[in-house]
């Protein structure tokens, strides 16, 4: 018998290097965020919603969710055959994301009156879907750092990533005074030049070529995630879809500024997921049976950073958004403590739901795709027209929890993980205590206000970590006897 140390060990030094890279990248945003906001409106953040709806939609094309099948079979391809295989896929994805953008570029102009009234195509959302396109030509690489656990080269890439991205929204929007066109054009500039920093990483890792023996392969099992990546591309973007047709640009523009501060924790669950889900997939392959023990015990450890996140945005929101000091933006603080648990729920899928993926079950990934939808659909016409934004954050609960549900329901029918749920409840009940807690903390002075609040997030993070290394102790098991 191995204990779980030395794994947990490995797992944490990845994972810092995943998540600290990850998030200099995204901390970093949020801590410009300030100075976008003194030249940019509520308005021009709800134009900036509406190019990520079209976003979305265009990597959906444009992937073909081919990054999915390198993460679930890169172990599985002969070791000779990878290259190969992995340069095929990157072919076949540029020639996707290309097509994609072009097919936007067309069609849009004549749906966008229709999908979005309040904004006007030009001169905008031209601009917004060729960014969102040379976007899409960063997934693929990304996705191969993170398969072949490739942490500094994926912290290399990510704090250049920010200082482009950052140096020229900074260059264009204040340097400059170019508004909202030019933000655009320097998210423009800066997806071209890493995108270029990205071919040499696929020309390291891989062999270009049309064809090769994983490709068929690939795609059939990218193929049949399709219709639940496109129902689930049709729920995260329901609410400012509902948002543009029943609220007005300012409205919407509120509710994209509270989620820039909600993403935070969308960035951590980025991060970790890079090495959360290479880790599962490296351990099932080696042996199933082991790997079912040691990943329902290492998810406990998984869940903390969310947990701390969510409660740090709900303690902090207050305090951040009175010292940035633009009045036009503080209803965020109202709606962010609320956006952060539904953002928590909706992160759970990677960590409950992956049991479809281990069986290879794809196609089943469009059950509980289609019932958050239908949870969001039902919600959201129903309370976004009358109650604005408190009608999205029930849409968002609504959805988040029935993806959560039905998809741990389906997993454990087709690939059952030992989770340990006692740990997992306390850990909940430990979030919910302190964040109600927390919300009583309002002393008249500031400083005291952040260092109160402070000491309630270290009290939960101490209070976390003692539930999760004091619960059930699970050993990694060894090979079984003969």
């Amino acid at each position: 018998m191995r204990g779980l140390a030395p794994i947990l060990r490995a797992e944490a030094r990845d994972a810092l290097v995943f998540t600290s890279s990850t998030l200099i990248n995204r901390v970093g945003a949020f801590l410009l965020l300030p100075l976008f906001l003194s030249k940019l409106s509520p308005e021009d953040f709800g134009i900036l919603a509406v190019i990520a709806v079209v976003g979305a939609f265009q990597m959906l094309i444009g992937s073909l969710s081919l990054d999915l099948a390198v993460t679930r079979l890169y172990y599985e391809w002969p070791e000779a055959e990878r290259r190969r295989n992995l340069g095929s896929i990157w072919v076949w994805s540029w020639i996707a994301t290309f097509g994609s953008g072009a097919l936007f570029l067309v069609v849009m102009p004549f749906l966008a009156p229709f999908l979005f009234p309040d904004v006007p195509y030009e001169p905008s959302l031209p601009l917004g879907i060729i960014s969102n396109a040379l976007a899409g030509l960063l997934v693929l690489p990304a996705t191969t750092i993170r398969i072949r656990r490739l942490p500094w080269l994926f912290a290399v890439y990510s704090v250049a990533s920010f200082v482009v991205t950052g140096g020229l929204g900074l260059w264009f929007v204040l340097g400059l005074d170019l508004g909202l066109g030019g933000y655009l054009s320097a998210l423009i500039l800066a997806n071209t030049a890493l995108a270029s920093l990205s071919i040499l990483v696929m020309l390291r890792f891989s062999r270009p070529s049309i064809t090769s023996s994983g490709l068929a392969g690939a795609l059939r099992f990218s193929v049949p995630a399709l219709p639940s990546a496109l129902i689930s591309t049709f729920g995260v973007t329901l609410d400012r879809i509902l948002l543009a047709q029943f609220a007005t640009l300012h409205t919407l523009g509120i509710y994209a500024v509270a989620m820039k501060f909600v993403e935070l924790i969308g960035a951590l669950h980025q991060s970790l997921k890079m090495t959360f889900i290479p880790f599962t997939m490296q351990h099932m392959a080696a042996d199933v049976e082991r790997g079912r023990q040691l990943v329902g015990s290492v998810i406990p450890f998984y869940l903390i950073p969310y947990l701390a996140a969510t409660l740090g945005l709900v303690l902090f929101i207050g305090p951040v958004v009175r010292i940035i000091d633009q009045p036009e933006y503080f209803p965020v603080v109202e709606w962010v403590p609320w956006l952060a648990g539904a953002y928590l729920i909706a992160c759970l899928f990677v960590y409950f739901g992956n049991g479809m993926l281990l069986a290879n079950r794809t196609y089943l990934l469009t059950i509980p795709a289609a019932a958050q939808l239908a949870a969001m659909t039902v919600t959201g016409f129903l309370l976004i027209p009358p109650f604005q934004l408190a009608g999205v954050v029930a849409t968002r609960y609504a959805g988040a929890i029935v993806l959560f549900g039905s998809s741990l329901y389906l997993s454990r029918r087709v690939f059952r993980i030992e989770h340990r749920w006692a740990v997992l409840l306390a850990l909940a009940g430990a979030l919910l205590l302190f964040a109600a807690s927390g919300s009583v903390l309002t002393p008249s002075d500031a400083a005291l206000e952040i260092i109160a609040r402070a000491a309630v997030w270290a009290v939960f993070l101490i209070v976390a970590l003692s539930i999760v290394v004091g619960g059930k102790r699970v050993t990694h098991p060894g090979p079984a006897a003969p």
